[in-house]
């Protein structure tokens, strides 16, 4: 025509279609760190367990265990500190607030490194020349950091009563790996339409 080049529309539509995965993806990577900062749930013990943690002797006679100082309780700083701390506390209480030094860098890292290799794997693919090969690490990192941070959350059902951010990680990780799935999908069509 006028020396413009066209682009036919069926090239430029797998392109655009293959974006839509990564950006649900980065969509439950913002749902995963709002709900890290969200009521995780109550610590609850079993029964015969409660029973036997319910009283302990104080100067004076039986005291309630959740009375006692710290110091003077029976464990210490171990395991009953570790159910204070996680009574309707945030996920990022329990990992890295509750800590300090290299124990509060565990806890940070555990909680944020697999989903920031999603999220940059995810904006790698945004960007990609060639979307199905970063389609591709975008899933392979997902299934990783997702079926661990599943087993995570199915163990946790032993010990909390689930609250608001337990079910919205649980959204998150839907949310990624529909996003995850989306984008294999779109991008191996697109690359089979070529």
């Amino acid at each position: 025509m006028s020396g413009e080049e066209t682009i036919p529309s069926a090239e430029v539509r797998p392109k655009r279609s293959a974006r839509i995965g990564p950006v649900l993806v980065l969509v439950g990577v913002v749902i995963y760190l709002v709900a890290c900062f969200m009521p995780y749930g109550d610590f609850k013990l079993p029964p015969e367990v409660q029973s036997q943690m319910a009283t302990s002797q104080g100067p004076s006679g039986p005291m309630p265990i959740a009375q006692m100082p710290s110091g003077e309780r029976p464990g210490g700083q171990g395991f009953l500190s570790f159910i204070d701390l996680f009574s309707t506390r945030t996920l990022f209480d329990t990992h890295v607030a509750a800590y300090s030094g290299i124990n509060a860098v565990g806890g940070f890292v555990g909680l944020f490194a697999g989903i920031a290799v999603v999220a940059l794997l995810s904006v790698i693919a945004l960007l990609a020349d060639d979307p199905h090969r970063a389609s591709l690490w975008l899933v392979s990192a997902v299934a990783a950091w997702g079926l661990t941070f599943l087993g995570s959350l199915m163990a946790d059902l032993a010990l909390v009563d689930p609250a608001v951010g337990y079910w919205f990680l649980l959204l998150s990780l839907a949310v990624v790996v529909a996003g995850a799935s989306v984008a294999l999908v779109t991008t191996r069509a697109g690359s089979l339409s070529s």
